[in-house]
């Protein structure tokens, strides 16, 4: 079965994800995504039962090496580069109201 966002759907993720969208695109955007959905439906058709989940098309080694433990940056170095630093800490924009954890 193939799912078909509407208007309001993709108006809804883009606002979850915090993108703004003029009404004009919104036909763009709208068929696009319909198109991935489509295509994803056509991989879900797929049979896959004979694929190993984590088989790759080619040979992939991840290379290890020792877990060591090793002294850190002293504070200094490491606030080095930050954009405010105050008191041994890192100042960031607030993003979180102080009340309830809603997103400001």
């Amino acid at each position: 079965m193939i799912m078909s966002l509407s208007d309001d759907d993709v108006r809804y993720v883009a606002r979850l994800a915090r993108l703004k969208m003029g009404n004009d695109e919104l036909p763009t955007i709208c068929q696009t995504l319909n198109r991935v959905l489509e295509y994803v439906s056509q991989l879900e058709a797929l049979d896959t039962a004979a694929i190993k989940p984590t088989m790759h098309v080619i040979p992939v080694s991840a290379p290890m090496r020792d877990d060591r433990v090793r002294a850190s940056l002293p504070p200094q170095e490491a606030l080095r580069n930050g954009p405010r630093v105050a008191a041994q800490m890192f100042f960031v924009p607030q993003i979180m109201d102080g009340e309830g954890g809603q997103p400001t």
